[in-house]
């Protein structure tokens, strides 16, 4: 259940949702973050994703096969919300909802690993790739002006998101998988025969 909150099936268009919301508010320069944020993070995923099925795992860490997308997913949308949710707000308000959404990522990270989904491994780098993203965002949106969006209009977009989304599953794992292995094998790449 609360792997679906960290699900790209609820994201994607709640991702969609909050860049509408920034770009109808005004706010530029932050929805060019956020987009940039998740470019990265999506993109870094896959690749990763991509890189270690087409090579094979590596000997010093045979346990990292495919990082976690639902770890890095929800590490980048829920950290950027809540800088998002909290420009403008009491200081209290801003660390409850920083608690709150790294809490939901926490919990989406150790969900992974009890359905065994995911190594340990697998979730601590989509951890690091989704906080790495959330940083990019943060030194964005330094440049320039903050927007303070209203709860209400987001509060109300997200129980939306979650009656239409929660429970449905998107997954691009085993295209990513199809992918890889079709390349590794018309490339040779990464195996000890092609070294010889």
């Amino acid at each position: 259940m609360i792997a679906g909150f960290g699900d790209a099936a609820l994201l994607l268009p709640a991702s969609a949702g909050l860049l509408a919301l920034l770009l109808w508010s005004g706010a530029r320069r932050e929805a060019l973050a956020f987009a940039a944020a998740l470019a990265v993070c999506l993109g870094t995923t896959v690749l990763a994703k991509l890189a270690l099925q087409t090579c094979g795992p590596g000997p010093t860490l045979p346990a990292l096969q495919s990082p976690s997308g639902h770890a890095s997913f929800a590490a980048v949308f829920y950290g950027c919300a809540a800088v998002i949710l909290g420009a403008g707000r009491p200081g209290w308000q801003r660390a409850g909802l920083h608690a709150a959404a790294w809490l939901l990522v926490g919990l989406i990270a150790l969900s992974r690993v009890h359905h065994r989904a995911h190594t340990p491994a697998e979730v601590a780098v989509g951890l690091l790739v989704g906080a790495v993203a959330v940083l990019l965002f943060l030194r964005l949106r330094r440049a320039g002006p903050q927007a303070a969006l209203p709860l209400r209009p987001v509060m109300l977009g997200a129980v939306g998101a979650l009656v239409l989304f929660q429970g449905r599953h998107l997954s691009a794992e085993h295209g990513i998988r199809d992918f890889a292995q079709g390349m590794g094998a018309v490339l040779e790449v990464c195996r000890p025969a092609a070294l010889g």
